[in-house]
């Protein structure tokens, strides 16, 4: 028998309940039970979360489709970014979709994305012999 996820509760329900726990307090909740940690190491759980994203140009809230699997999400210039291992793709609010904008060559896991009030992107690139600042303007 599955176990449950949060007692007296529906398996269904558990899940949505960890899915808007925020992304902090996700390696808290894999310490908390075998069947919590077996929801949020899931594939399925990041893809699955949603977020509710203002849409400037409609001005309104709305709920967005899932975040693009092993990615860094950053707002630059009122854009959302995701910055993946290969590539980078903006949010495109009236596709309600993901578009890729531009390649990563070089991509090394770890880097920092701070991004400059222009709307440049800086992360490293390269392999563990040299380092490469890779700049990309978001805007």
């Amino acid at each position: 028998m599955e176990s449950e996820i949060i007692p007296k509760l529906p398996s269904e329900i558990g899940r949505e309940c960890l899915l808007r726990m925020p992304f902090i307090y996700h390696g808290m909740l894999t310490q908390v039970c075998k069947s919590w940690r077996a929801v949020v190491k899931s594939p399925l759980f990041y893809q699955d979360r949603k977020l509710c994203v203002y849409d400037p140009h409609q001005h309104a809230w709305r709920t967005m489709g899932g975040i693009p699997a092993d990615s860094t999400v950053l707002a630059v210039n009122q854009r959302l970014i995701s910055i993946q291992e290969e590539r980078i793709m903006t949010y495109d609010f009236p596709s309600n979709s993901w578009l890729q904008i531009a390649d990563v060559p070089n991509f090394r896991y770890g880097s920092v994305f701070p991004a400059s009030p222009e709307g440049y992107i800086y992360f490293a690139g390269g392999d563990f012999n040299t380092v490469r600042t890779k700049v990309f303007w978001a805007s």
